[in-house]
């Protein structure tokens, strides 16, 4: 009877376990939305009905943005002490563009848990420049390839209906590494021969600033080619040769041609009279 009874106990106590399993919750909070120069932050909790130790990450998923180390927590918590704290996201980079996130808390023992809420993230919009290289100031020829010695006039085109900028810093970069401050627009010579570069970097308030580079080239004077005096050069005589020799061949076979013609009426007229 006592064995019995003891049975009964342990098979109540292996049915009855789960049910006396802890209950852990999450609660977080943040914006909805977070600009560039806003720190970026959220708050969150998490409560038990029991006491116990567990292991949990709190961190930031942002599909383009830098991830930040992943550091884990044990704490212990009860039912009238619960897990209290902020998390922050680091170093934002001023690059970074808009995306949607989430604040995430996984729990990892003593059950796996997780719990995320959404928020956006807004960036400045890009300054969006265009470099322009021209042989003249009007900008009606625009070139990348100038002759040593000739101008070279630059400017830019601003796309974000910015009526201006508040601040614009340009450089050439030359062929052996030089650089050399400018202003744009503006002109400037050059004679060494090679690949250079302008570089721009424009900054207006509200917006993402931005630096852009173009490569073009000085070389020797080009070659200039007197095209009225084509039409007065002979032929190369190899040309001549090669027309003489293609009238000969067929003038030949169109004798031939005419000549089985002759045969073959002959031959007809005969074989009717026979």
């Amino acid at each position: 009877m006592k064995i019995k009874f003891n049975i009964i106990i342990l098979l109540s106590c292996i049915f009855l376990f789960p049910l006396v399993s802890s209950i852990i919750e999450v609660s977080i909070n943040s914006s909805s939305s977070y600009n560039l120069e806003d720190p970026i932050y959220f708050d969150y909790e998490i409560y038990s009905d029991i006491s116990q130790e567990i292991y949990y990450f709190a961190d930031f998923n942002c599909p383009n943005a830098p991830i930040a180390p992943i550091v884990a927590f044990s704490a212990e918590i009860s039912p009238v002490s619960p897990i209290k704290k902020r998390v922050y996201y680091p170093n934002i980079s001023q690059q970074t563009e808009s995306q949607n996130c989430s604040a995430v808390v996984f729990i990892k023992y003593p059950e796996r848990k997780i719990f995320t809420k959404n928020f956006s993230f807004i960036a400045k919009e890009s300054i969006d420049i265009l470099i322009n290289l021209c042989q003249d100031s009007s900008c009606y020829y625009p070139a990348r390839v100038f002759e040593r010695g000739s101008e070279v006039y630059f400017n830019y085109t601003i796309s974000n209906n910015l009526s201006q900028l508040d601040k614009v810093e340009a450089k050439i970069i030359y062929p052996n590494g030089k650089e050399k401050g400018i202003l744009v627009p503006g002109e400037e010579s050059f004679n060494e021969i090679g690949t250079y570069y302008l570089e721009i970097v424009a900054s207006k308030e509200g917006y993402k600033g931005v630096n852009k580079s173009v490569m073009f080239s000085i070389i020797k004077e080009s070659a200039n080619i007197n095209y009225s005096n084509i039409s007065s050069l002979k032929e190369p005589s190899f040309v001549l040769d090669n027309n003489r020799g293609n009238f000969y061949s067929t003038l030949l076979i169109s004798l031939i041609v005419s000549f089985l013609l002759v045969l073959l009426i002959y031959f007809t007229i005969k074989f009717k009279k026979g």
